[in-house]
């Protein structure tokens, strides 16, 4: 048997090993945060909703009915609903590197007035502009946005989605 072979998938499987420790230990350092994602929203046209609500083949119970008109709608204005989503974040981080050598401390809060439109049964559009403020003057405070156009349509057995 050949000595390369046998210590090849113990080298790797070793290395693998240390890549994911390395990953693990970033995301528990919270090192990725600095520059997040702006958060997550779920925008879905009606009309897939209630497709997915009818599904036969769903074997997960839905959460809510897209089609309960009983709750009140104060954001609608006729076939147009706005649904906002605020989101906050505060953060504390020290050893941030400003430049090469200097790392630094600083306070992290980012607010997210984010504003989903649903836009009749078939397209949803969502914007959230993401602020983010800095204590430390090293570092400059910024504007991210996020836009999605989502829309959608059965006929028959096809389901259309664009996006």
């Amino acid at each position: 048997m050949n000595p390369k072979t046998r210590t090849f998938p113990t080298r790797f499987h070793g290395s693998a090993v240390l890549a994911a420790l390395v990953l693990s230990t970033l995301h528990v350092s919270g090192a990725e945060s600095v520059l997040m994602a702006p958060p997550p929203s779920l925008i879905q046209p009606t009309s897939v909703q209630e497709d997915e609500a009818n599904n036969p083949m769903s074997v997960f119970i839905q959460s809510y009915d897209a089609t309960d008109s009983s709750l009140p709608q104060p954001f609608k204005l006729g076939p147009i609903t706005f649904r906002p989503h605020p989101y906050y974040h505060f953060l504390y981080n020290t050893g941030i590197k400003s430049s090469t050598n200097s790392s630094q401390r600083s306070i992290i809060q980012e607010l997210s007035p984010g504003m989903t439109v649903d836009l009749g049964r078939h397209w949803t559009l969502d914007y959230t502009p993401t602020i983010r403020f800095y204590s430390n003057r090293a570092f400059r405070n910024s504007v991210d946005h996020s836009a999605t156009l989502a829309g959608a349509m059965c006929y028959e057995d096809w389901a259309f989605h664009l996006s």
